[in-house]
């Protein structure tokens, strides 16, 4: 039971990754050749995102997924990441891609954990130790 639940694990991540791989040719190939707004695209995508990810989650968990509108504190939380956590990220990557192409804009969110290690430690006052910064290193 273990091995198929990790092995479900490892297909939903790895094509996680070749969708979203496609989506930053895609929407490199919308902006030059289609003369796509970077703001309406990221609506549509974001929109249409999100539809499915509830319906996927009402069928599963039905009416427990308006739970989160009970406390204000959740909602706030919710408000907060969804403004400047995914249509943060979502903007600042599509614009990238809109300027420049989508293996600057991978490379330069890949970036984003180098920044995240530095203020961590920055906030923290403790430097990271030597196995977090494994992922920095290019010889792992």
């Amino acid at each position: 039971m273990q091995t198929n639940h990790h092995m479900r694990g490892i297909i939903y991540a790895s094509l996680a990754a070749i969708l979203w791989g496609m989506t930053g040719i895609t929407s490199q190939y919308l902006f030059q050749a289609g003369g796509v707004n970077v703001a309406w695209m990221m609506g549509v995508k974001m929109f249409l995102a999100s539809i499915t990810l509830l319906i996927i989650a009402y069928s599963r968990e039905k009416n427990a997924i308006f739970d989160i509108f009970h406390s204000i504190k959740d909602v706030f939380s919710l408000v907060v990441f969804s403004l400047f956590g995914m249509a943060g990220v979502q903007f600042t990557y599509s614009m990238t891609v809109h300027h420049s192409n989508a293996t600057i804009a991978t490379i330069l969110q890949t970036l984003g954990v180098v920044l995240v290690i530095f203020y961590s430690a920055v906030i923290f006052k403790q430097w990271p130790k030597r196995k977090n910064g494994l992922p920095l290193s290019p010889h792992w």
